[in-house]
Protein backbone atom coordinates (compact mmCIF):
# COMPACT_ATOMS: atom_id res chain seq x y z
CA UNK A 1 0.00 0.00 0.00
CA UNK A 2 1.57 3.04 -1.16
CA UNK A 3 1.29 6.87 0.17
CA UNK A 4 0.27 6.07 3.49
CA UNK A 5 0.99 9.16 5.82
CA UNK A 6 1.33 7.67 8.93
CA UNK A 7 0.31 9.90 12.05
CA UNK A 8 3.18 10.87 14.39
CA UNK A 9 3.98 12.19 17.99
CA UNK A 10 3.55 15.68 17.57
CA UNK A 11 0.45 15.55 15.24
CA UNK A 12 -1.65 12.90 17.94
CA UNK A 13 -0.94 15.25 20.43
CA UNK A 14 -1.83 18.27 18.72
CA UNK A 15 -4.91 16.65 18.37
CA UNK A 16 -5.08 15.99 21.78
CA UNK A 17 -4.39 19.24 22.49
CA UNK A 18 -6.76 21.05 20.25
CA UNK A 19 -9.95 18.22 21.94
CA UNK A 20 -8.77 19.37 25.40
CA UNK A 21 -8.96 22.85 24.65
CA UNK A 22 -13.18 22.37 22.48
CA UNK A 23 -14.45 20.02 25.53
CA UNK A 24 -12.11 20.71 28.52
CA UNK A 25 -10.14 18.00 30.72
CA UNK A 26 -6.37 17.49 31.67
CA UNK A 27 -3.18 17.85 29.54
CA UNK A 28 -0.46 15.15 29.33
CA UNK A 29 0.26 11.63 28.50
CA UNK A 30 -0.34 8.42 30.74
CA UNK A 31 2.15 6.23 29.72
CA UNK A 32 4.28 6.59 26.98
CA UNK A 33 4.59 2.98 26.69
CA UNK A 34 1.15 2.75 25.73
CA UNK A 35 1.05 5.98 23.61
CA UNK A 36 3.80 4.31 21.17
CA UNK A 37 2.01 1.09 21.31
CA UNK A 38 -1.10 3.34 19.89
CA UNK A 39 0.55 4.84 17.31
CA UNK A 40 2.66 1.35 16.18
CA UNK A 41 -0.65 -0.51 16.21
CA UNK A 42 -1.70 0.26 12.59
CA UNK A 43 1.82 0.14 11.17
CA UNK A 44 1.89 -3.88 12.96
CA UNK A 45 -1.25 -4.46 11.26
CA UNK A 46 -0.22 -3.68 7.62
CA UNK A 47 2.94 -6.09 8.35
CA UNK A 48 1.38 -9.12 9.86
CA UNK A 49 -2.57 -8.69 9.16
CA UNK A 50 -3.94 -11.44 7.08
CA UNK A 51 -5.64 -10.81 4.64
CA UNK A 52 -3.89 -7.10 3.85
CA UNK A 53 -6.06 -4.52 5.73
CA UNK A 54 -7.63 -1.74 3.80
CA UNK A 55 -6.44 2.14 4.82
CA UNK A 56 -9.75 2.05 6.75
CA UNK A 57 -8.32 -1.01 9.28
CA UNK A 58 -5.32 1.18 9.05
CA UNK A 59 -7.11 4.30 10.44
CA UNK A 60 -9.71 1.95 12.90
CA UNK A 61 -6.46 0.67 14.30
CA UNK A 62 -5.44 4.22 15.57
CA UNK A 63 -8.84 4.62 16.92
CA UNK A 64 -8.74 1.46 18.61
CA UNK A 65 -5.56 1.54 19.95
CA UNK A 66 -5.74 5.04 21.76
CA UNK A 67 -9.43 3.77 22.91
CA UNK A 68 -8.09 0.26 24.62
CA UNK A 69 -4.44 1.70 25.97
CA UNK A 70 -6.23 5.28 27.50
CA UNK A 71 -2.42 6.75 26.92
CA UNK A 72 -3.47 10.07 27.92
CA UNK A 73 -4.25 11.13 31.43
CA UNK A 74 -7.44 12.70 30.09
CA UNK A 75 -9.10 10.83 27.23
Amino acid sequence: MNGIFWLDEIIVKAIHEDQLIQHGGLAGVRDNNLFFASLDRPKNLLAYGEPTPSIFDLAAAYGYGFAKNHAFIDG
